[in-house]
């Protein structure tokens, strides 16, 4: 078929699941959510134990991670001290914490 790395191939399959997990509300989202990541978010997921399919997605996770970005919007789904929000070479949180601003704060609170 012509592919020159099946490795990076096959991650890449696995990377495009993994957004499909993210973004879309499907039959497996519902089913991988309700057992592997039930507070949320594929990328919070830390059950390591599971279907081969699921490890499988764990292992290449870090190919969406490390291109990802936020599109801040209003803010209110972004939580400024543990979400990788900033822009730049390595995108990263806000590190020192500001009086006034609880652990959880969204970056929407101080516009409120």
């Amino acid at each position: 078929m012509g592919f020159k790395d099946l490795v990076r191939f096959n991650e890449a399959m696995l990377a495009k699941q993994i957004w499909r997990l993210q973004t879309e509300d499907s039959l497996l989202y519902k089913v991988f959510n309700t057992k592997y990541f039930p507070s949320g978010l594929v990328f919070e997921a830390r059950s390591s134990t599971g279907s081969f399919a699921w490890q499988s997605l764990l292992k290449v996770r870090h190919v969406i991670e490390k291109g990802m970005m936020w599109r801040v919007g209003d803010g209110s789904q972004i939580r400024v001290f543990h979400d990788k929000w900033i822009p730049g070479c390595f995108p990263t949180g806000a590190v020192s914490h500001i009086p006034g601003f609880e652990d959880d704060s969204t970056v929407s609170s101080p516009i409120n």
